[in-house]
């Protein structure tokens, strides 16, 4: 009896509860992390630069198309596609606001119109995210939040596809620009003919030249010139283009140009186009 009497008694106790020690947590560091900051710029640059590369492209696309010259017979760097898509960024505002200026009952018919599509684009987020909410909690499963970061990939994709067809459209009005108005006209000499331009003179020296004159220049590239001498006036491009290697040429002398006469195709200004 004594030793069943010494079992309870020891079973009477209360056991000690033995509670591990807690884990240090890392102190989250104030301010701001430098290093991270860098190795996100370090790591992003490559995206912006292609990204830039890309608007250069689109710019480079209207403004050859105007002149009516493919894209592949020229030749750029990297930095100078990436300068035009620049310029073409820092025109955009400049342009939008002078067209808000002059059209502002159409930018209030259009601001109601995009404040009704935000509205219906927020309401079908909600709608989105609710229907998510539902289907995970009925499986048990807790409500991702991947909707949110795929609507923000979304809009940014929407705002780039924007920028490049308005670095295109920057281009082509800027190389019309050039074939209707501020082309300058070229007179060069070389000592053979250049075969289906028409010379103008012949110097009987020693060495025979020909003088061409009465030309324009499109554009210079890849030691290439080049050259156009009229309007087609129904597609507002040059008729004729004609393409002289820089070596050939003994001198070179440009002027500015008068615009072209064409009713059909005048050449207009950005402004005033944006904002009539």
């Amino acid at each position: 009896m004594k030793v069943i009497d010494m079992v309870k008694k020891t079973h009477r106790r209360p056991l000690r509860e033995y509670r591990l020690p807690r884990a240090e947590q890392p102190k989250e560091e104030s301010g701001i992390n430098f290093k991270e900051i860098l190795s996100i710029l370090a790591g992003s640059s490559g995206v912006f630069a292609a990204l830039f590369w890309m608007g250069g492209r689109f710019f480079a696309m209207g403004y050859f198309q105007s002149l009516d010259i493919p894209l592949y017979m020229l030749t750029f760097t990297f930095g100078e596609y990436g300068e035009q898509y620049f310029g073409t960024l820092l025109l955009l505002p400049i342009v939008i606001g002078n067209f808000i200026l002059a059209n502002y009952f159409i930018v209030l018919k259009f601001v109601l119109i995009l404040s009704a599509l935000v509205v219906l684009i927020v309401l079908g987020k909600i709608l989105i995210r609710s229907r998510f909410k539902i289907d995970r909690k009925a499986a048990g499963v807790p409500s991702p939040k991947t909707p949110n970061k795929v609507f923000w990939v979304f809009d940014v994709i929407v705002l780039l596809i924007l920028t490049f067809y308005f670095a295109f459209f920057i281009g082509n009005w800027s190389g019309r620009d050039v074939v209707l108005a501020k082309s300058q006209e070229i007179t060069f000499y070389t000592q053979e003919s250049m075969g289906e331009i028409e010379f103008s003179q012949v110097s009987p020296n020693a060495s025979t030249t020909y003088k061409y004159s009465g030309l324009r220049l499109l554009t210079k590239n890849s030691g290439k010139y080049y050259l156009y001498d009229d309007v087609n006036p129904d597609t507002c491009k040059p008729a004729r283009i004609y393409i002289v290697d820089e070596e050939k040429m003994i001198s070179v002398t440009l002027v500015p140009g008068s615009p072209f006469d064409i009713p059909s195709c005048s050449s207009f200004d950005i402004f005033t186009y944006f904002g009539n």
